[in-house]
């Protein structure tokens, strides 16, 4: 039986340098000034927390999925690693796809819970609820009032519950090519694929410590920018600037 180094999910890996680095910066995004807000490791920790708590609310557990329809951004973070507490698999989807396309993801994985990040885009799958049967739920990102994600974490806070440790063989991520040839094909990321993938890149490039900087181009949705970019850069405590657009690319580079 191979045996992974440890840590060999997702769930300790995030939590080692959460309490190794907690006031490090760790996701920055463009506020309405044109400047970088940065979310803490600490910060973040607690938003998945308390949404990790709402999806035990829901009843998600092992073996269940959740999905999202988002472009990088700190709720995708938090989603995806409070859907691994629960030891659930994680679904990532592009806001720009086809409404055809997010049907047939949803309902091939068997989603349970889906986060989406607007109004807009909720009111295109909201008949997913009845077409789909294992879908329950969906909420907005976007939004302040019910079935917001706001709401969703706000009552999570309420019931606080410890992550579950998934073993490294676990589907963490299903992440669902193209479809550009015919159906979407799902390929499963074990916990220990991911985690040795991105500790491997880590060695690859032995200079990247803590202060260290990326600027995310590539989706996370994208299995070379979720391993290679994020989940990479969170082994060390590193910080992840997100790109406004690709106009804007040459003075985010400069300012993270």
């Amino acid at each position: 039986m191979f045996t992974y180094e440890k840590p060999d999910n997702l769930v300790s890996s995030f939590e080692t340098t959460r309490a190794e680095h907690p006031t490090a910066p760790f996701i920055g995004t463009k506020n309405a000034n044109g400047e970088y807000e940065w979310d803490s490791y600490e910060a973040l920790g607690k938003r998945v927390d308390n949404l990790r708590g709402a999806f035990a609310r829901l009843g998600v557990g092992p073996g269940d999925t959740v999905g999202i329809i988002a472009n990088n951004r700190p709720e995708w973070f938090v989603t995806a690693m409070a859907a691994y507490g629960r030891r659930a698999s994680f679904v990532p989807m592009y806001e720009s796809e086809l409404e055809k396309l997010w049907h047939y993801i949803v309902r091939d994985s068997r989603m349970k819970v889906l986060i989406v990040s607007t109004r807009a885009i909720q009111e295109v799958v909201a008949p997913f609820l009845v077409t789909v049967e294992t879908l329950e739920r969906i909420y907005v990102i976007e939004d302040v009032g019910h079935e917001s994600l706001a709401d969703l974490e706000r009552m999570g806070a309420e019931h606080p519950i410890d992550p579950m440790t998934p073993a490294p063989d676990e589907v963490a991520s299903i992440v669902y090519t193209s479809g550009t040839t015919g159906d979407p094909k799902g390929v499963m990321l074990t916990h220990g694929n991911i985690t040795s993938n991105a500790r491997a890149g880590w060695r690859l490039y032995p200079f990247l410590e803590q202060s260290s900087a990326s600027i995310s181009i590539l989706p996370w949705a994208h299995s070379y920018g979720m391993t290679a970019e994020l989940f990479c850069f969170m082994q060390f405590g590193g910080r992840i600037g997100i790109m406004e657009s690709v106009a804007t690319l040459g003075q985010d580079i400069e300012t993270i």
